[in-house]
Formats: C-alpha cells, structure tokens, sequence
C-alpha cells in the first residue's frame, strides 16, 4: 500500500522528536504537543499539502515559543496559505497567533504582572475613556440582549508594581488590521471577534517591555501578511532534505476557507480522493483513527476516542465564556466555570471528560439566561 502524505508527516514528525523533546515544555508535554500537531493535519487536509518545510518550521516556531497549536485554544494557528509570489503558487502553512498565545507571551516579561482578557464593547453599553497626561476607562456592560453591534475592544495590561495601561480600538481600527489578511475568509472572518481580542493585545504590548518571543511571533505574523514565505530560525539541517507533496490540488480560495472551518474542503471526503489518512475522523463514527508512530499523551491531558465531540464541545464552551464576559463579567464568566467543575480557561484545553465540558456548558448558558433577565 502507498505511503498516505500523513504518514510521511508523522514519520518526519519522529525524525525530529529528539530535537522537539529538547523545546516542548514539561507542563505542554512532548507526547500531547505531537499528537495536537497530528491531529490538527489531519482534521485540516489542506495542511497535508502545504510545503513541508513551511509546516514544520512552524512546528518548529510553536515549540520554540512554548505554544501549542491544538485548534482550539487559541494559542496558536497553523493555516495554509497559497504564496503567489512563488511560482506554482504552493501551499504554505503559516504560523499565527491566538489571542491567548499572545497574551500569554506578554506576560512572560518580568515586568508585566497580567494582561487581562480584552473586553468587547457593544453600541448598549455604558462607556468613556479619555486619554492624555491623566488616562482614564470606565466601562458598564448592558444586559445581553440589549448590546447591539460590537463598536470598540480594549485591553488592560497590569505592571509588576501594580499600575495598569490600556489601548482602545475602534471597530474601523481593528477592521484596517483585518484588511491586511492575505485570506478573505480565513480566522478574521470565521472568528472576528477572537482576531479582535488578539489585535488588542498586540497593540497594548506596544507600550510595554518588549517580550522577544511576542515580538518575533508579530514579525513571523506580519510576513504573512505581506505574502512572503516565513523566515524560521534554528532549524536542523534535515529540513533541507524533507520531501515535498506531490501535485498538491488548486483550489480556489472559498474550498481552501471551507477546509479551514470544517477540515474537509467541498467534493472529498477527506480532501484526497481515495486516501484516508490516519488521525482523520470517521465520517460514519466520528472517531479518531491512530495516528502513525505518535502514542497518545498521557495525564494531565487525556484524549476521548470521541475527539471530535470534544471539538465541538470546546469550541461551544469558548464561545459561550466570550459570551458571559461581555454580557455580565469575566469574574462571572469564571465562577460559571467553577460551578461547572472547570478551575479555569486552561482546563477547557487539558481535559477529555465529556460530562465535564457539558457541566461547564450548562452553568454559562444559565448565567446567560439570567443576564438577558
């Protein structure tokens, strides 16, 4: 039988796992880091097909800077990108930021103690913020049901000495950054309101001490932008002998958006006709199939043979928490968590229990219904 691409990638992917063990986090994990990788290329086919030597550089990039890129958490995002500067106008996967990888990065410069999760602000809402020698931000959320259309996001970053900054977007700000995508249909279309939230944090970390990893994921971001290829640094001399896909398919630019917001782009079940690449979901179970060479990771982060339910619950649960922050308060938002047996937003990525996602899911929809009240 001929090698699927997919085993080629997990077989590169095993070529570089003493490299990797030497970046990967202890509290990410070597195992679960590769199998989110995996898991991620096969769930989005079009992946498969990017240059091999775009897609683990940004591997490669997600390891160096301590982030994952799982799908959901909104740490980081491999998306495939067509560089029409090139000529064949390949495939390329592109590493960009999430909202919580950007946050996360900021806040590993010693000087900046947090920076709290930006908040939407709404036409309902009660709001005023004035800037010059004295800045000042006051903000009253109206109930759900009387917020209207988004008008601005802002973001609050807390010194190590407790004094806090803010940077204020308007909605035609934030939407000058969405012009700049290469994709008109990608993440900036299918999750404004995340790519709004990062925007707003790039932006205040502009005004703080400059964390080098934040800075070096913006310029790998902002090479994207411009459609060039991204510069990787430090990556082993085997990536010069990777093999590159062979006659990748030419798709237009809405069934590449398509395989990017459901993992199969229109006409295939699977994105190639007649291959079903391990890892991939089941169309008549929904199940994952074994990936290749990767064992599954171990405790703190179980994976549920139902991995697309888990998806699918995750992706309902930040949704909801984005929803309870700005209709009542992240503290709200937080306590509803609690109370459905979720310490935190991390765990929404750490754990497999089924019950304990629905738990979770329940107790933000009641805080809801009680906000619209």
């Amino acid at each position: 039988m001929a090698e699927t691409q997919i085993e080629k990638i997990a077989a590169a992917t095993n070529m570089f796992k003493p490299r990797l063990a030497k970046m990967v986090s202890e509290k990410i994990g070597l195992d679960r880091f590769l199998y989110c990788f995996l898991n991620l290329v096969s769930r989005t086919p079009q992946l498969a097909q990017c240059t091999q030597r775009s897609l683990f550089g940004s591997l490669f990039t997600c390891a160096q800077l301590g982030l994952i890129a799982d799908g959901f958490s909104n740490r980081a995002h491999l998306v495939p990108l067509r560089n029409k500067k090139k000529p064949g106008k390949p495939l390329e996967a592109n590493f960009w930021l999430g909202y919580m990888g950007a946050k996360e990065l900021a806040e590993r410069h010693p000087d900046v103690k947090r920076i709290e999760l930006p908040t939407i602000v709404y036409e309902g809402d009660d709001y005023h913020f004035m800037l010059g020698t004295a800045p000042q931000l006051t903000h009253h959320q109206c109930p759900y049901s009387e917020r209207g259309e988004m008008v601005a996001v802002y973001a609050v970053a807390v010194y190590s000495d407790g004094t806090k900054t803010f940077r204020w977007l308007w909605k035609g700000e934030v939407d000058e950054h969405r012009s700049r995508s290469p994709s008109k249909d990608g993440p900036w279309y299918t999750d404004y309101h995340a790519m709004a939230m990062k925007t707003a944090i790039i932006d205040v970390s502009k005004y703080l001490p400059q964390c080098l990893e934040l800075s070096r994921a913006v310029l790998l971001e902002d090479e994207s932008h411009r459609g060039e290829s991204q510069t990787f640094i430090d990556l082993p001399p085997e990536f010069d002998d990777l093999p590159e896909p062979q006659s990748p398919p030419q798709l237009t630019d809405e069934q590449l958006a398509a395989s990017m917001t459901t993992g199969v782009p229109p006409g295939s079940p699977l994105g190639v006709p007649g291959d079903t690449p391990p890892g991939a979901a089941s169309a008549a179970t929904g199940q994952d199939l074994p990936l290749p060479g990767v064992t599954p990771p171990s405790a703190p982060a179980p994976v549920h043979p139902d991995a697309t339910e888990l998806g699918r619950l995750r992706s309902k649960l930040l949704t909801l928490y984005s929803r309870a922050t700005a209709a009542v308060s992240a503290a709200a938002a937080n306590t509803a968590l609690a109370e459905g047996g979720l310490s935190g937003m991390d765990e929404i990525a750490e754990t497999g229990d089924v019950q304990l996602l629905k738990g979770a899911i329940s107790a933000l929809e009641h805080r809801l219904r009680k906000a619209k009240k």
